[in-house]
């Protein structure tokens, strides 16, 4: 009977400890779970650093560019000043034939508020300014117009190949 006693008081010990194993173990699987989440974040923070997104790998402008990052300049110092050497022959704009002339002077002075629009003026400087006019679209209107002969027939007008419809968009739109 004494070794019934000592089997008994060995499994309720054994069946308690695995009870506390059990307990031990959820709140590890829950710590471990906890701290495999914190993992992945810190991999993904990490990722941004190891391999950041610059205006040189990526669509981002050099405004957003990390701050003390510097552009390599590839450029080899020769010594010479900056800009055209001497005996270069320069290239500028050539003046043209202008479509309009605006005159800009002032009808009053400036200092005195004199009227000045009685005054001769002379040309102190000419600039010009190039620009292409406004695109605007070009809308053809089409009459189908009818005569009749003297024979009585009756001979319409024929629309051009494309017009099908009250409005259509021409070749240069399409």
């Amino acid at each position: 009977m004494g070794d019934i006693m000592d089997i008994e008081i060995l499994v309720k010990t054994l069946i308690a400890e695995v009870r506390t194993l059990q307990k031990e173990n959820a709140i590890q699987k829950k710590a471990i779970e906890i701290q495999d989440k914190e993992i992945a974040d810190l991999r993904a923070r990490l990722s941004r650093y190891e391999h950041p997104k610059t205006s040189q790998n990526s669509h981002l402008p050099s405004s957003k560019d990390p701050i003390g990052t510097q552009k390599v300049n590839l450029r080899q110092k020769t010594g010479r000043p900056v800009g055209g050497q001497k005996g270069h022959v320069g290239k500028t704009l050539t003046m043209q034939k202008p479509d309009e002339i605006i005159d800009l002077c002032s009808d009053f002075c400036t200092h005195c508020g004199a009227d000045l629009s009685a005054e001769e003026a002379s040309v102190l400087e000419v600039r010009q300014e190039i620009d292409l006019p406004p695109i605007r679209p070009i809308v053809k209107e089409y009459h189908k117009m009818r005569k009749v002969c003297q024979c009585g027939w009756v001979n319409d007008g024929e629309f051009p190949v494309g017009v099908n419809s009250r409005i259509s968009y021409g070749s240069g739109v399409e």
